[in-house]
């Protein structure tokens, strides 16, 4: 499967299901990035708010954890910013499972 948040990966898909000739792809393609650009913005503004999202969270979580607990919880957190702090290109090879989660 194709990565829909990075260019290339959204060009193929879309490419790939349409097979658009010669002459759709000249103008289909300017069409293609423009919507995978505002793809991209709009999932790095979700990402900030799932940050904050999470920070909250883990505000609230805090008064209730033991010292092992939020080290396990800082260990996720970590986990987690690792994987979002790739390239798009990057993220998701590698892993085993894909999976989701906040950021940093």
């Amino acid at each position: 499967m194709h990565n829909f948040y990075t260019q290339k990966g959204a060009d193929r898909a879309f490419i790939r299901v349409l097979d658009p000739t010669p002459e759709q792809m000249e103008k289909i393609h300017p069409i293609l990035q423009r919507h995978a650009q505002q793809n991209r913005e709009l999932l790095a503004h979700h990402r900030v708010e799932q940050k904050a999202l999470f920070l909250e969270l883990e505000d609230e979580l805090r008064p209730f954890l033991t010292q092992e607990q939020m080290e396990r919880l800082n260990d996720l957190k970590n986990r987690w910013r690792q994987r979002f702090d790739r390239p798009a290109e990057m993220r998701g090879r590698g892993q085993g499972r894909r999976g989701g989660g906040p950021p940093r």
